[in-house]
């Protein structure tokens, strides 16, 4: 979180603290501040162990998935950091793998999703 804050910029770092304590563990959406994006999703994960925990990556994408459908977006791509890697220590390829599943079991549950 805080390298993507950094990049995006001092104020949207700001707008993330206030955002983080007025949400209280629920997601939420900033606007992409300096990145080359339109908007960045910050989705809570808490339930997230160094074993990573398949369901636990598919709800993180089920989120984001929502949180851009009820944003009436039209997306063309979708980034989704290697959660778990950092800090908590989950192994890179099992988790790049485990998300790239978990995308593709909710794009073909919600067929509806139209990426452009």
């Amino acid at each position: 979180v805080q390298n993507v804050l950094k990049a995006a910029g001092i104020a949207i770092a700001t707008q993330y603290r206030q955002e983080k304590d007025r949400h209280n563990g629920q997601s939420f959406k900033l606007n992409g501040g300096n990145l080359s994006c339109h908007s960045i999703y910050m989705i809570p994960c808490r339930d997230l162990r160094r074993s990573g925990n398949e369901e636990v990556f598919r709800r993180f994408v089920s989120e984001a998935l929502r949180m851009v459908q009820n944003d009436g977006s039209q997306i063309q791509s979708i980034a989704i950091p290697a959660i778990g890697c950092g800090a908590i220590g989950c192994d890179v390829k099992f988790a790049s793998r485990i998300l790239i599943n978990a995308a593709l079991h909710e794009l073909q549950q919600h067929p509806q999703l139209q990426l452009c």
